[in-house]
């Protein structure tokens, strides 16, 4: 939709024109998901950094992930990373399959890059 397209030139303009690195939940699905293709269309020079921070738990192919082998995220489910990131931080407390489990690692994580 047109909304999406405004939006989407919009973030991309703003995070190339500021050198703002863009975070997200980093998974292939909602916001995460339309910033990551938002930011891997920009028409910008200069890189602009997309950091995923994720519960290793709910990744889809967390196990091939493990072993050091390429994993093909493009035709993955929502639980995937999403290729369009160029930096995960996946936070493993031992969990599987519940979501929200990186919320408490982002405060400290943010106040530290600030």
């Amino acid at each position: 939709s047109t909304w999406e397209v405004v939006l989407k030139r919009g973030l991309s303009k703003v995070a190339g024109a500021t050198g703002a690195w863009v975070n997200s939940g980093g998974t292939k699905c909602g916001s995460m998901r339309f910033v990551g293709e938002a930011l891997s269309n920009a028409s910008s020079s200069k890189v602009i950094p997309l950091i995923g921070i994720a519960t290793w738990g709910i990744i889809e192919g967390r196990k091939e992930l493990g072993r050091s082998t390429i994993v093909d995220y493009v035709n993955r489910s929502n639980q995937a990373l999403d290729f369009n990131h160029s930096h995960f931080f996946l936070v493993d407390e031992g969990v599987d399959d519940q979501f929200g489990r990186e919320v408490k690692v982002r405060a400290p994580m943010y106040s530290a890059l600030i």
